[in-house]
Protein backbone atom coordinates (compact mmCIF):
# COMPACT_ATOMS: atom_id res chain seq x y z
CA UNK A 1 0.00 0.00 0.00
CA UNK A 2 1.74 3.39 -0.67
CA UNK A 3 1.82 5.73 0.76
CA UNK A 4 -0.96 8.40 1.16
CA UNK A 5 -1.20 11.63 -0.86
CA UNK A 6 -0.84 15.37 0.21
CA UNK A 7 -4.69 15.87 -0.73
CA UNK A 8 -5.55 13.07 1.66
CA UNK A 9 -3.04 13.84 4.52
CA UNK A 10 -4.61 17.34 4.42
CA UNK A 11 -7.95 16.60 4.50
CA UNK A 12 -7.06 13.93 7.25
CA UNK A 13 -5.78 16.51 9.66
CA UNK A 14 -8.31 19.09 8.74
CA UNK A 15 -11.45 16.35 9.89
CA UNK A 16 -9.59 15.40 12.81
CA UNK A 17 -8.77 19.08 14.36
CA UNK A 18 -12.40 19.91 13.45
CA UNK A 19 -13.09 16.86 15.30
CA UNK A 20 -11.46 17.10 17.82
CA UNK A 21 -12.58 20.73 18.37
CA UNK A 22 -16.09 20.22 18.59
CA UNK A 23 -15.94 17.14 20.53
CA UNK A 24 -13.77 19.28 22.91
CA UNK A 25 -16.91 21.81 22.88
CA UNK A 26 -19.63 18.90 23.07
CA UNK A 27 -17.84 17.87 26.32
CA UNK A 28 -17.21 21.19 27.46
CA UNK A 29 -21.02 21.93 27.06
CA UNK A 30 -22.24 18.48 27.90
CA UNK A 31 -20.44 19.48 31.42
CA UNK A 32 -22.14 22.35 31.29
CA UNK A 33 -25.24 21.43 31.21
CA UNK A 34 -25.05 18.86 33.71
CA UNK A 35 -23.68 21.31 35.98
CA UNK A 36 -26.82 23.22 35.51
CA UNK A 37 -28.91 20.83 36.29
CA UNK A 38 -27.42 19.83 38.75
CA UNK A 39 -27.99 23.21 40.67
CA UNK A 40 -31.33 22.86 39.46
CA UNK A 41 -31.46 19.80 41.33
CA UNK A 42 -30.50 21.04 44.63
CA UNK A 43 -32.63 24.01 44.06
CA UNK A 44 -35.68 21.54 43.53
CA UNK A 45 -34.57 19.55 46.71
CA UNK A 46 -33.96 22.44 48.55
CA UNK A 47 -37.33 23.67 47.44
CA UNK A 48 -39.36 20.58 47.91
CA UNK A 49 -37.53 19.87 51.87
CA UNK A 50 -39.40 23.26 52.49
CA UNK A 51 -42.63 22.32 50.75
CA UNK A 52 -42.40 19.17 53.11
CA UNK A 53 -41.55 21.42 56.02
CA UNK A 54 -44.38 23.33 55.55
CA UNK A 55 -47.28 20.32 55.12
CA UNK A 56 -46.33 18.80 58.27
CA UNK A 57 -47.93 19.69 61.28
CA UNK A 58 -47.02 17.95 64.39
CA UNK A 59 -47.05 14.38 63.57
CA UNK A 60 -49.43 14.74 60.46
CA UNK A 61 -48.32 15.53 57.12
CA UNK A 62 -51.08 16.94 54.29
CA UNK A 63 -50.00 14.26 51.76
CA UNK A 64 -52.66 16.15 49.28
CA UNK A 65 -50.29 19.01 49.62
CA UNK A 66 -47.79 17.43 48.98
CA UNK A 67 -48.26 15.47 46.24
CA UNK A 68 -49.49 18.77 44.63
CA UNK A 69 -46.14 19.81 44.62
CA UNK A 70 -45.08 21.17 40.70
CA UNK A 71 -41.33 19.90 40.87
CA UNK A 72 -42.18 16.21 41.01
CA UNK A 73 -42.71 16.52 37.21
CA UNK A 74 -38.75 16.84 37.07
CA UNK A 75 -38.18 14.01 39.81
CA UNK A 76 -37.53 10.57 38.11
CA UNK A 77 -38.26 8.34 41.40
CA UNK A 78 -39.07 9.29 45.16
CA UNK A 79 -39.90 8.20 48.19
CA UNK A 80 -41.45 9.58 51.67
CA UNK A 81 -41.83 8.01 54.59
CA UNK A 82 -42.30 9.30 58.20
CA UNK A 83 -40.26 7.93 61.55
CA UNK A 84 -42.39 5.07 62.23
CA UNK A 85 -40.04 2.88 60.11
CA UNK A 86 -39.96 -0.87 62.21
CA UNK A 87 -43.04 -2.60 63.76
CA UNK A 88 -42.95 -4.01 67.39
CA UNK A 89 -41.06 -6.72 66.64
CA UNK A 90 -38.73 -3.97 65.13
CA UNK A 91 -38.39 -5.32 61.97
CA UNK A 92 -38.21 -2.92 58.92
CA UNK A 93 -41.67 -2.27 57.74
CA UNK A 94 -42.76 1.63 57.47
CA UNK A 95 -45.97 1.28 60.34
CA UNK A 96 -46.99 5.13 59.47
CA UNK A 97 -46.66 7.32 55.82
CA UNK A 98 -44.88 5.45 52.70
CA UNK A 99 -45.78 7.62 49.98
CA UNK A 100 -44.38 7.54 46.34
CA UNK A 101 -45.05 10.45 44.68
CA UNK A 102 -44.62 9.86 41.49
CA UNK A 103 -45.87 6.45 41.20
CA UNK A 104 -43.60 3.03 41.36
CA UNK A 105 -45.20 1.91 38.06
CA UNK A 106 -41.36 3.21 36.35
CA UNK A 107 -39.45 2.04 38.95
CA UNK A 108 -36.30 0.48 38.31
CA UNK A 109 -37.01 -3.09 39.31
CA UNK A 110 -33.10 -3.92 40.67
CA UNK A 111 -34.13 -0.79 43.45
CA UNK A 112 -33.61 -2.62 46.60
CA UNK A 113 -36.53 -1.14 49.00
CA UNK A 114 -34.69 -2.32 51.84
CA UNK A 115 -31.90 -1.17 52.05
CA UNK A 116 -33.71 2.38 50.69
CA UNK A 117 -35.52 2.46 53.95
CA UNK A 118 -32.28 1.56 56.05
CA UNK A 119 -30.93 4.06 54.45
CA UNK A 120 -33.59 6.21 55.04
CA UNK A 121 -34.23 5.25 58.77
CA UNK A 122 -30.43 6.24 59.03
CA UNK A 123 -31.29 9.71 57.71
CA UNK A 124 -34.05 10.28 60.26
CA UNK A 125 -31.90 9.10 63.21
CA UNK A 126 -28.61 10.94 62.30
CA UNK A 127 -30.34 14.04 61.22
CA UNK A 128 -28.08 14.14 58.19
CA UNK A 129 -28.00 14.01 54.36
CA UNK A 130 -27.28 11.00 52.25
CA UNK A 131 -26.77 9.73 48.57
CA UNK A 132 -28.14 6.42 47.77
CA UNK A 133 -29.53 4.44 44.67
CA UNK A 134 -28.56 7.08 42.36
CA UNK A 135 -30.61 10.01 44.43
CA UNK A 136 -30.80 12.01 47.91
CA UNK A 137 -32.14 11.27 51.00
CA UNK A 138 -33.09 14.17 52.95
CA UNK A 139 -34.10 14.30 56.22
CA UNK A 140 -37.66 16.36 57.13
CA UNK A 141 -37.88 18.40 59.86
CA UNK A 142 -40.88 19.21 62.27
CA UNK A 143 -40.35 21.70 64.44
CA UNK A 144 -37.52 20.74 67.03
CA UNK A 145 -38.23 16.96 65.82
CA UNK A 146 -37.36 14.60 62.40
CA UNK A 147 -41.09 13.86 61.11
CA UNK A 148 -39.41 11.67 58.32
CA UNK A 149 -37.57 11.49 55.18
CA UNK A 150 -37.79 11.83 51.31
CA UNK A 151 -35.73 9.83 48.81
CA UNK A 152 -35.70 11.86 45.45
CA UNK A 153 -33.65 10.77 41.90
CA UNK A 154 -33.87 13.68 40.05
CA UNK A 155 -34.06 13.54 35.83
CA UNK A 156 -31.37 15.58 35.32
CA UNK A 157 -28.47 13.04 33.22
CA UNK A 158 -30.91 11.83 31.14
CA UNK A 159 -32.18 15.62 30.18
CA UNK A 160 -28.68 16.17 29.59
CA UNK A 161 -28.42 13.25 27.18
CA UNK A 162 -31.18 13.82 24.99
CA UNK A 163 -30.03 17.25 24.95
CA UNK A 164 -26.96 15.73 23.85
CA UNK A 165 -28.64 13.33 21.25
CA UNK A 166 -30.18 16.34 19.74
CA UNK A 167 -26.94 18.75 18.95
CA UNK A 168 -25.24 15.35 17.93
CA UNK A 169 -26.45 15.46 14.61
CA UNK A 170 -25.90 19.04 13.73
CA UNK A 171 -22.41 19.10 15.70
CA UNK A 172 -21.36 16.20 13.06
CA UNK A 173 -23.29 18.12 10.03
CA UNK A 174 -21.07 21.17 11.06
CA UNK A 175 -17.78 19.28 10.98
CA UNK A 176 -18.38 17.48 7.64
CA UNK A 177 -18.87 21.32 6.26
CA UNK A 178 -16.39 22.87 8.02
CA UNK A 179 -14.23 20.04 6.99
CA UNK A 180 -14.91 19.98 3.49
CA UNK A 181 -15.18 24.08 3.26
CA UNK A 182 -11.65 24.22 4.53
CA UNK A 183 -10.02 21.78 2.36
CA UNK A 184 -11.62 22.93 -0.64
CA UNK A 185 -9.75 26.47 0.14
CA UNK A 186 -6.61 24.27 1.31
CA UNK A 187 -6.82 22.77 -1.87
CA UNK A 188 -7.12 25.71 -4.50
CA UNK A 189 -4.85 27.96 -2.45
CA UNK A 190 -2.26 25.53 -1.69
CA UNK A 191 -2.49 21.57 -2.93
CA UNK A 192 -3.38 22.99 -6.48
CA UNK A 193 -0.35 24.97 -6.86
CA UNK A 194 2.18 22.28 -4.88
CA UNK A 195 0.77 19.81 -7.61
CA UNK A 196 2.09 21.56 -10.66
CA UNK A 197 5.05 22.42 -8.86
CA UNK A 198 5.82 18.74 -8.04
CA UNK A 199 4.80 17.90 -12.02
CA UNK A 200 6.88 20.13 -13.23
CA UNK A 201 10.20 18.80 -10.87
CA UNK A 202 9.25 15.30 -12.37
CA UNK A 203 9.57 17.09 -15.98
CA UNK A 204 12.55 18.55 -15.49
CA UNK A 205 14.04 15.76 -13.80
CA UNK A 206 13.04 14.19 -16.42
CA UNK A 207 15.12 16.34 -18.87
CA UNK A 208 12.35 18.04 -19.69
CA UNK A 209 13.69 21.55 -19.50
CA UNK A 210 11.08 23.39 -21.45
CA UNK A 211 8.49 22.51 -18.87
CA UNK A 212 6.77 25.28 -16.86
CA UNK A 213 4.35 25.56 -13.94
CA UNK A 214 0.86 27.73 -14.82
CA UNK A 215 1.18 31.01 -12.73
CA UNK A 216 -1.61 31.48 -9.95
CA UNK A 217 -1.40 35.31 -10.30
CA UNK A 218 -1.54 35.92 -7.18
CA UNK A 219 0.75 37.66 -4.58
CA UNK A 220 1.80 35.18 -2.03
CA UNK A 221 4.65 32.86 -1.13
CA UNK A 222 3.69 30.10 -3.51
CA UNK A 223 3.20 32.32 -6.43
CA UNK A 224 6.29 33.64 -6.02
CA UNK A 225 7.72 29.99 -5.45
CA UNK A 226 6.40 29.46 -9.12
CA UNK A 227 7.33 32.75 -10.70
CA UNK A 228 10.60 31.57 -9.46
CA UNK A 229 10.49 28.30 -10.13
CA UNK A 230 10.07 29.11 -13.93
CA UNK A 231 12.66 31.57 -13.87
CA UNK A 232 14.85 28.95 -12.70
CA UNK A 233 13.80 26.51 -15.56
CA UNK A 234 14.27 29.38 -18.33
CA UNK A 235 17.80 30.13 -17.17
CA UNK A 236 18.73 26.58 -16.82
CA UNK A 237 17.35 25.55 -20.13
CA UNK A 238 19.27 28.70 -21.80
CA UNK A 239 22.21 27.86 -20.30
CA UNK A 240 21.86 24.06 -21.35
CA UNK A 241 21.20 25.11 -24.92
CA UNK A 242 24.43 27.19 -24.41
CA UNK A 243 26.27 24.16 -23.14
CA UNK A 244 25.24 22.06 -26.42
CA UNK A 245 26.51 24.45 -28.52
CA UNK A 246 29.57 24.84 -27.11
CA UNK A 247 29.94 21.09 -26.85
CA UNK A 248 28.95 20.85 -30.26
CA UNK A 249 31.63 23.44 -31.65
CA UNK A 250 34.27 21.88 -29.08
CA UNK A 251 33.48 17.93 -30.81
CA UNK A 252 33.95 19.30 -33.94
CA UNK A 253 37.21 21.16 -33.17
CA UNK A 254 38.25 17.98 -31.75
CA UNK A 255 37.93 16.13 -35.05
CA UNK A 256 39.48 18.72 -36.96
CA UNK A 257 41.80 18.45 -34.04
CA UNK A 258 42.20 14.32 -34.68
CA UNK A 259 41.97 14.26 -38.36
CA UNK A 260 45.16 16.56 -38.46
CA UNK A 261 47.15 15.07 -35.92
CA UNK A 262 46.26 11.40 -37.66
CA UNK A 263 47.41 12.64 -41.20
CA UNK A 264 50.68 13.91 -38.83
CA UNK A 265 50.87 10.28 -37.61
CA UNK A 266 50.37 9.07 -41.42
CA UNK A 267 53.10 11.53 -42.81
CA UNK A 268 55.23 10.42 -39.80
CA UNK A 269 54.51 6.14 -40.56
CA UNK A 270 54.68 7.30 -44.23
CA UNK A 271 58.76 8.40 -43.06
CA UNK A 272 59.16 4.89 -41.17
CA UNK A 273 58.28 3.16 -44.86
CA UNK A 274 59.97 5.49 -47.31
CA UNK A 275 63.35 4.61 -45.29
CA UNK A 276 62.38 1.10 -45.25
CA UNK A 277 61.01 0.80 -48.79
CA UNK A 278 64.23 2.80 -49.87
CA UNK A 279 66.11 0.38 -48.44
CA UNK A 280 64.76 -2.77 -49.40
CA UNK A 281 64.44 -1.52 -52.98
CA UNK A 282 67.91 0.12 -53.06
CA UNK A 283 69.76 -3.04 -52.33
CA UNK A 284 68.70 -5.12 -55.28
CA UNK A 285 67.92 -1.76 -57.65
CA UNK A 286 71.70 -1.89 -57.38
CA UNK A 287 72.73 -4.82 -58.25
CA UNK A 288 70.06 -5.14 -61.25
CA UNK A 289 71.64 -1.70 -62.97
CA UNK A 290 74.83 -3.52 -63.17
CA UNK A 291 72.93 -6.48 -64.50
CA UNK A 292 71.47 -4.52 -66.88
CA UNK A 293 74.65 -2.84 -68.14
CA UNK A 294 76.28 -6.33 -68.68
CA UNK A 295 73.13 -7.39 -70.37
CA UNK A 296 73.95 -4.55 -72.87
CA UNK A 297 77.48 -6.00 -74.19
CA UNK A 298 77.05 -8.46 -77.19
CA UNK A 299 79.84 -10.30 -76.42
CA UNK A 300 78.33 -11.34 -73.05
CA UNK A 301 78.76 -15.41 -72.98
CA UNK A 302 75.47 -16.80 -73.05
CA UNK A 303 76.20 -18.47 -69.52
CA UNK A 304 76.63 -15.26 -67.90
CA UNK A 305 73.83 -13.81 -69.79
CA UNK A 306 71.48 -16.14 -68.21
CA UNK A 307 72.88 -15.86 -64.80
CA UNK A 308 72.27 -11.94 -64.89
CA UNK A 309 69.10 -12.58 -66.10
CA UNK A 310 68.63 -14.23 -62.92
CA UNK A 311 69.96 -11.42 -61.07
CA UNK A 312 67.47 -9.14 -62.82
CA UNK A 313 64.30 -11.72 -61.90
CA UNK A 314 65.37 -11.92 -57.97
CA UNK A 315 65.87 -8.33 -58.01
CA UNK A 316 62.53 -7.36 -59.07
CA UNK A 317 60.94 -10.28 -57.15
CA UNK A 318 62.20 -9.00 -53.82
CA UNK A 319 60.63 -5.21 -55.21
CA UNK A 320 57.64 -6.91 -55.84
CA UNK A 321 57.64 -8.35 -51.88
CA UNK A 322 58.60 -5.13 -50.44
CA UNK A 323 55.49 -3.38 -52.65
CA UNK A 324 52.98 -5.76 -51.59
CA UNK A 325 53.81 -5.37 -47.95
CA UNK A 326 53.59 -1.78 -48.33
CA UNK A 327 50.54 -2.69 -50.20
CA UNK A 328 49.24 -4.45 -47.51
CA UNK A 329 49.45 -1.85 -44.64
CA UNK A 330 48.07 0.76 -46.93
CA UNK A 331 44.29 1.95 -45.14
CA UNK A 332 41.54 0.72 -47.36
CA UNK A 333 38.09 -0.66 -46.77
CA UNK A 334 38.32 -4.22 -46.28
CA UNK A 335 35.58 -6.96 -45.40
CA UNK A 336 36.79 -9.28 -42.20
CA UNK A 337 38.45 -12.24 -43.65
CA UNK A 338 40.77 -15.11 -41.58
CA UNK A 339 43.96 -13.68 -41.33
CA UNK A 340 47.58 -15.54 -40.29
CA UNK A 341 49.31 -13.61 -37.45
CA UNK A 342 52.74 -14.68 -38.58
CA UNK A 343 52.40 -13.12 -42.00
CA UNK A 344 51.55 -9.59 -40.60
CA UNK A 345 54.49 -10.04 -37.69
CA UNK A 346 56.77 -10.89 -41.17
CA UNK A 347 55.45 -7.46 -42.97
CA UNK A 348 55.60 -5.26 -39.74
CA UNK A 349 59.26 -6.61 -39.67
CA UNK A 350 60.35 -5.93 -43.52
CA UNK A 351 59.17 -2.23 -43.01
CA UNK A 352 61.01 -1.19 -39.52
CA UNK A 353 64.38 -3.66 -39.51
CA UNK A 354 66.39 -1.02 -41.42
CA UNK A 355 65.98 0.87 -38.97
CA UNK A 356 66.78 -1.25 -36.51
CA UNK A 357 69.61 -2.25 -38.09
CA UNK A 358 70.94 1.45 -38.35
CA UNK A 359 69.96 1.99 -34.80
CA UNK A 360 71.80 -1.34 -33.38
CA UNK A 361 68.00 -2.40 -32.47
CA UNK A 362 67.93 -6.79 -32.41
CA UNK A 363 64.42 -7.89 -32.92
CA UNK A 364 63.67 -11.26 -31.61
CA UNK A 365 60.08 -12.80 -32.58
CA UNK A 366 59.18 -15.70 -30.63
CA UNK A 367 56.18 -18.41 -31.25
CA UNK A 368 55.12 -19.84 -27.63
CA UNK A 369 54.24 -23.52 -28.19
CA UNK A 370 50.45 -23.66 -28.39
CA UNK A 371 50.42 -20.76 -30.43
CA UNK A 372 49.22 -22.47 -33.34
CA UNK A 373 46.84 -22.52 -34.97
CA UNK A 374 47.83 -18.13 -35.52
CA UNK A 375 44.49 -17.02 -37.53
CA UNK A 376 42.44 -14.72 -36.92
CA UNK A 377 39.08 -13.05 -38.26
CA UNK A 378 39.82 -9.44 -39.32
CA UNK A 379 41.45 -6.68 -41.59
CA UNK A 380 44.79 -7.51 -42.16
CA UNK A 381 46.01 -3.98 -42.87
CA UNK A 382 44.69 -2.69 -39.57
CA UNK A 383 45.85 -5.24 -37.67
CA UNK A 384 49.46 -4.65 -39.36
CA UNK A 385 49.07 -0.98 -38.95
CA UNK A 386 48.55 -1.82 -35.54
CA UNK A 387 51.54 -3.95 -34.99
CA UNK A 388 53.46 -1.27 -37.01
CA UNK A 389 52.68 0.88 -34.53
CA UNK A 390 53.80 -0.94 -31.68
CA UNK A 391 57.31 -1.61 -33.04
CA UNK A 392 57.63 2.13 -34.14
CA UNK A 393 56.93 3.16 -30.37
CA UNK A 394 59.58 0.65 -28.93
CA UNK A 395 62.24 1.60 -31.56
CA UNK A 396 60.96 5.41 -30.57
CA UNK A 397 61.45 4.56 -26.89
CA UNK A 398 65.07 2.85 -27.28
CA UNK A 399 66.12 5.71 -29.52
CA UNK A 400 65.38 8.54 -26.28
CA UNK A 401 67.50 6.13 -24.10
CA UNK A 402 70.68 6.76 -26.14
CA UNK A 403 71.65 3.21 -26.37
CA UNK A 404 71.03 -0.21 -28.43
CA UNK A 405 68.36 -2.35 -26.83
CA UNK A 406 66.00 -5.06 -27.73
CA UNK A 407 62.93 -5.68 -28.94
CA UNK A 408 61.19 -8.97 -28.57
CA UNK A 409 57.70 -9.65 -30.84
CA UNK A 410 55.67 -12.82 -28.90
CA UNK A 411 52.86 -14.67 -30.36
CA UNK A 412 51.07 -16.85 -27.53
CA UNK A 413 48.13 -18.54 -27.10
CA UNK A 414 45.62 -18.28 -24.71
CA UNK A 415 42.66 -21.54 -24.02
CA UNK A 416 41.14 -20.43 -21.30
CA UNK A 417 39.36 -17.30 -22.29
CA UNK A 418 35.95 -17.87 -24.16
CA UNK A 419 36.67 -17.60 -27.39
CA UNK A 420 40.20 -19.01 -27.12
CA UNK A 421 42.55 -15.75 -27.91
CA UNK A 422 45.51 -15.39 -29.79
CA UNK A 423 48.06 -12.63 -27.79
CA UNK A 424 50.61 -10.82 -30.07
CA UNK A 425 53.15 -8.65 -27.98
CA UNK A 426 56.08 -5.94 -28.52
CA UNK A 427 57.92 -5.56 -25.66
CA UNK A 428 61.33 -3.33 -25.51
CA UNK A 429 63.98 -2.98 -22.50
CA UNK A 430 63.29 0.75 -22.35
CA UNK A 431 63.05 3.41 -19.87
CA UNK A 432 59.79 2.53 -19.60
CA UNK A 433 56.86 4.78 -17.55
CA UNK A 434 55.52 4.93 -14.35
CA UNK A 435 51.92 3.76 -13.36
CA UNK A 436 50.40 6.87 -13.65
CA UNK A 437 51.26 7.48 -17.47
CA UNK A 438 50.59 3.79 -17.84
CA UNK A 439 46.91 4.70 -17.44
CA UNK A 440 46.81 7.37 -19.24
CA UNK A 441 48.51 5.94 -22.65
CA UNK A 442 46.01 5.07 -24.65
CA UNK A 443 43.99 8.83 -24.26
CA UNK A 444 43.97 10.58 -27.62
CA UNK A 445 46.39 13.08 -27.73
CA UNK A 446 49.05 12.13 -24.92
CA UNK A 447 51.79 11.67 -25.25
CA UNK A 448 55.52 11.23 -23.49
CA UNK A 449 57.68 12.40 -26.38
CA UNK A 450 58.73 16.05 -27.70
CA UNK A 451 56.33 18.41 -28.96
CA UNK A 452 56.63 17.59 -33.02
CA UNK A 453 57.68 13.78 -32.39
CA UNK A 454 54.61 12.71 -31.54
CA UNK A 455 51.11 12.92 -32.06
CA UNK A 456 49.64 10.86 -29.38
CA UNK A 457 47.56 8.49 -31.73
CA UNK A 458 49.76 5.19 -31.75
CA UNK A 459 48.32 3.36 -28.57
CA UNK A 460 45.26 4.82 -29.22
CA UNK A 461 44.94 3.82 -32.84
CA UNK A 462 45.92 0.25 -31.54
CA UNK A 463 43.21 0.79 -29.12
CA UNK A 464 40.90 1.34 -31.48
CA UNK A 465 41.98 -1.66 -33.73
CA UNK A 466 41.96 -4.33 -30.69
CA UNK A 467 38.43 -3.08 -30.16
CA UNK A 468 37.02 -3.32 -33.40
CA UNK A 469 38.14 -6.94 -33.86
CA UNK A 470 36.52 -8.07 -30.22
CA UNK A 471 39.72 -8.09 -28.12
CA UNK A 472 41.41 -5.70 -25.92
CA UNK A 473 45.20 -3.77 -25.55
CA UNK A 474 47.12 -4.51 -22.70
CA UNK A 475 49.30 -2.57 -21.51
CA UNK A 476 52.66 -3.38 -18.89
CA UNK A 477 55.88 -1.89 -17.48
CA UNK A 478 58.28 -0.73 -15.00
CA UNK A 479 60.58 2.47 -15.00
CA UNK A 480 64.25 1.57 -16.46
CA UNK A 481 63.36 -1.89 -16.86
CA UNK A 482 60.51 -2.39 -19.96
CA UNK A 483 57.46 -1.49 -21.97
CA UNK A 484 55.37 -3.56 -23.04
CA UNK A 485 51.84 -3.70 -25.24
CA UNK A 486 49.86 -6.81 -25.75
CA UNK A 487 47.14 -7.09 -28.25
CA UNK A 488 44.83 -9.92 -27.92
CA UNK A 489 41.98 -10.47 -30.40
CA UNK A 490 39.93 -13.81 -30.67
CA UNK A 491 41.27 -16.96 -32.59
CA UNK A 492 39.52 -17.55 -35.70
CA UNK A 493 37.38 -20.56 -35.68
CA UNK A 494 39.00 -23.94 -38.06
CA UNK A 495 37.36 -23.66 -40.86
CA UNK A 496 34.27 -26.76 -41.53
CA UNK A 497 34.13 -26.14 -37.67
CA UNK A 498 30.33 -24.68 -36.33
Amino acid sequence: MGKPGLGTRVFLVVAGVNAGVFGVAGGVLFERLSSARNEVAVELADNLVATLRSSVRSDEANVTSILEWPGWKEVDDAVLVDRNLRDDRGALRPRGVLVHPVGSSRRDPGLDMKQLLAELEACVVEEQEFRVAGGRALPIAAGNNVWGAVWLRMRGREDVGQAVQTLLPWFMLSTVLLTGGTFLAVRRLVLVPVERLVAGSDAVRRGDLSARVPETGRDDELGELIVSFNAMTARVEGFNRELEQRVTEATAQARRAEHEAMIQRRLAAMGELAAGIAHEINNPLGGLLNAVEALRREELPDERRARYLDLLRDGLERIGITVGQVLRMAPRETRPDRVELLDVVEDALALVRHRAESEGVTIERVVDEGAAPTTVLGARNELGQALLNLLVNALDALADRGRPGRVTIRLSGDESESPPSLRLSVQDDGPGVDAETLERATDLFFSTKEVGRGSGLGLSIVHNVADSHGGRLELASEVGRFFRATLVVPRARREGRT
